[in-house]
């Protein structure tokens, strides 16, 4: 649950500042910019989806279990989340530019 709040608090954050110096002036432009920020949660969720099911985590705990600090395993999670990390920038980065196209017209 922490993760969807912290994705919904971050995707809205990250297309406003992807759009700056422009900003959504009444109300209905903020709650444009929410919800252009929708599918952005929708992939960090599916991200997330997968990573909870994933066999070379499990793979890779089955190999390290003797070990108590893996260099493997901490440098599978920091991939895993540098990849989340790069869904969410890239699907902001692609709402921005619509949204900087919807503005233009």
């Amino acid at each position: 649950m922490r993760f969807y709040l912290a994705m919904a608090v971050a995707a809205p954050l990250l297309v406003l500042v992807e759009v700056w110096p422009w900003h959504p002036h009444s109300g209905l432009g903020w709650a444009l910019l929410v919800a252009f920020s929708v599918p952005i949660l929708a992939v960090a969720a599916g991200v997330e989806k997968v990573a909870e099911w994933d066999p070379i985590a499990a793979r890779i705990d089955r190999a390290t279990k003797h070990k108590e600090v893996s260099g493997l395993r901490m440098a599978y999670l920091l991939g895993k989340i540098l990849l989340i990390f790069g869904v969410v920038v890239a699907g902001a980065l692609v709402i921005a530019k619509l949204w900087l196209i919807w503005r233009a017209l």
